[in-house]
């Protein structure tokens, strides 16, 4: 038996969960009732299709056969684009969707963003979104379903970050954090990212891709803790972008163009368009490097410090990723470092400061991911991301990454700097109403990365002239 729409929106929860079960319909607290009966719908009308159909007796004489012609080649269907980092010879973990839809130049569209396919559970995931400004009008970015009149209560909608920047003068971009220490195992809508076809649009079909991921477009999967922290393990999920049919559509995918953001290194210039601007530099003072991922031009909210330490050859040290300076409360914080392997190996990474007692029961250890990850040959990434639903207005260590001198490396100054790549290093702030969350607003931090000072001359033979080599020969990872 198959069911009208109107039949399934007069069903209670209850009744269209049980018919959801029994068509074997993947779903979970967070589904809508909207998205549970169109679900029904799909795979009623799906199995409906596979019934064989009853051939009917013909009638009068059997017409003579025409020669068939050859049927013509067609053109390649839009499809939805997709990005993945996993290798080529494996399945996704899980599949994060944007849907396929259909409009009108001038009508609004609910793009939801949702996991789908789980093959494993996971507890985090990052992506971004690159809209074409030319054919779309961003009009808001939602943690969880809107559509969901309880969605303000889910922990996808308090453990989910959103934000979105432009990045040139016909792209956007869409960014979501989301992340909690519960693993999910169903489908759930993460973002609601509403969008308005522009008036002057010409019929096609349009994409909104994810952003080609290079471990800032990624999945990971919380499993328990050991004497170590957390065991948090990446995924390889696959990335859909939104397929968007305007009118009558076209047959090939219009892509945006590629995401391009402007960097200033080394100099105190200033920018003047609507492009994210990245500066790179060597305090002078300290000799760290230092990384400014400006998207608001305002001052620095506060410092992310990694920090300056005395070690040789074979040693271990504790690099410790604080929060310092704290002029503006905020909630999460973002950063990426980029460590040399030629000159360090990680041994391992952990939520908090590691030489707390009372570490795993502190607010930073329970609402931080740590992970780590090789970007090529000789560099590894070190991502560390808190996120609250709560500001926090004091410094705290948001990571303990203990890092082993490799037996060769000379004698000199190593930076390991916060990287520029994809999403950058970055932060936000929770602005409430009357006790409620309203809007996630976007801080500029500075992020001053590890300046590890390498002597092969111990403290009790070390001449007392001894200069401590410039800035400028810092030497950094390579890009």
């Amino acid at each position: 038996m198959t069911h009208k729409l109107a039949e399934l929106s007069a069903m209670s929860r209850e009744q269209l969960e049980a018919l959801a079960k029994e068509l074997k319909i993947k779903f979970n607290k967070h589904t809508s009732l909207e998205d549970l009966g169109y679900a029904v719908l799909d795979a009623e009308a799906k199995a409906e299709s596979l019934k064989p159909i009853a051939e009917k007796p013909k009638r009068g004489r059997p017409r003579q056969a025409k020669a068939k012609e050859p049927a013509a080649a067609k053109a390649p269907a839009a499809e939805q684009p997709a990005v993945s980092s996993r290798p080529a010879d494996s399945s996704p973990a899980f599949t994060v969707d944007a849907g396929v839809y259909e409009a009108n130049a001038g009508d609004t569209v609910k793009v939801k963003i949702k996991a789908t396919d789980i093959k494993e559970a996971f507890c985090g995931i990052v992506g971004r979104l690159n809209v074409n400004t030319d054919v779309f009008s961003v009009l808001s970015v939602t943690p969880g379903d809107t559509d969901d009149p309880d969605n303000e209560n889910s922990a996808i909608y308090k453990n989910t970050t959103v934000l979105s920047n432009k990045t040139g003068e016909n792209t956007e971009k869409v960014c979501f954090l989301y992340n909690d220490l519960e693993n999910i195992e169903e489908d759930t809508v993460f973002v609601t990212l509403e969008l308005k076809i522009n008036d002057n649009v010409k019929d096609g079909t349009y994409a909104i891709p994810f952003i080609d991921p290079k471990g800032e477009t990624m999945g990971v999967q919380y499993n328990g803790e050991d004497e170590n922290g957390f065991c948090i393990d990446d995924l390889d999920p696959d990335f859909l972008g939104a397929l968007i049919k305007v009118g009558e559509g076209s047959e090939e995918t219009i892509m945006p163009e590629p995401v391009e953001e402007e960097y200033y290194n080394g100099n105190e210039a200033e920018n003047t368009g609507n492009h994210a601007t990245v500066r790179e530099y060597i305090n002078e003072e300290t000799g760290q490097p230092v990384t400014e991922y400006h998207l608001t031009g305002d001052p620095a909210a506060f410092t992310v410090e990694a920090g300056i330490y005395e070690a040789k050859a074979g040693d271990t040290v504790k690099l410790k990723i604080r929060t310092t300076d704290v002029k503006e409360a905020y909630n999460s914080v973002l950063g990426f470092l980029e460590v040399d392997t030629d000159k360090f190996t990680v041994l391992n990474v952990t939520a908090g400061d590691t030489d707390d007692p009372d570490n795993e029961n502190s607010r930073v250890y329970r609402n931080s991911s740590v992970s780590s990850y090789m970007s090529d040959e000789k560099t590894e990434i070190v991502s560390c991301l808190f996120c609250d639903i709560a500001n926090l207005n004091e410094g705290a260590v948001i990571a303990t990454v203990e890092l082993k001198l490799n037996d060769d490396i000379n004698d000199g100054n190593y930076a390991i700097p916060f990287s520029v790549r994809g999403e950058g290093s970055v932060a936000n702030q929770i602005i409430t109403e009357d006790g409620g969350m309203i809007q996630v607003r976007i801080l500029d931090p500075e992020f001053h990365g590890a300046l590890i000072k390498v002597s092969s001359v111990s403290e009790e033979t070390e001449p007392e002239n001894e200069v401590t080599a410039p800035a400028e020969d810092t030497e950094k990872p390579s890009p």
